[in-house]
């Protein structure tokens, strides 16, 4: 039987195409790494984490080669553009642990992943638009109609 969430995230899959990694895919990702690369803390970054099934399990490798939650946290990263999967992914990462809040609503951000600046500062998650300004003396160049009727200029009708 599925839980409520898992109905709204059924609903919610066909809605917005979302995919929800399972845990077959994440034993096989996770398999490429040894301990000791896995020890090395380095940071991973899913550019759409969803509710952190794949930045949980790295969280869990990192736990399980000794290195501790304070650690490991920093070094996650995660892009979703939705805010209910973004607060279920930093709840599933804190394990309870509110005194590092902080640091998942500074490393999990909600933000369409095409356009965030990732820079994961507090700042708002999109760079401005750049102002183009209106090329001035800009010439207009009229074309006499015969010369297009008689195909002078071929690809000039395209």
């Amino acid at each position: 039987m599925l839980s409520m969430c898992e109905v709204d995230r059924e609903g919610r899959k066909k809605q917005t195409q979302e995919y929800f990694t399972q845990k077959r895919e994440l034993d096989e990702i996770l398999g490429h790494w040894t301990d000791e690369e896995i020890l090395k803390n380095e940071t991973f970054l899913d550019n759409s984490c969803g509710s952190g099934n794949i930045l949980n399990a790295v969280l869990e490798r990192k736990l399980g080669v000794g290195i501790s939650l304070d650690d490991a946290l920093p070094t996650l990263f995660g892009v979703d553009f939705e805010v209910t999967n973004v607060e279920e992914c930093k709840t599933r990462l804190l394990r309870g642990r509110e005194d590092l809040r902080h640091v998942v609503e500074q490393n999990i951000v909600c933000a369409n992943a095409l356009r965030y600046h990732y820079r994961f500062d507090g700042s708002p998650p999109y760079d401005p638009e750049p102002v183009v300004e209106p090329k001035k003396n800009k010439k207009q160049i009229t074309v006499d109609p015969r010369v297009k009727e008689n195909n002078l200029f071929p690809g000039l009708n395209d």
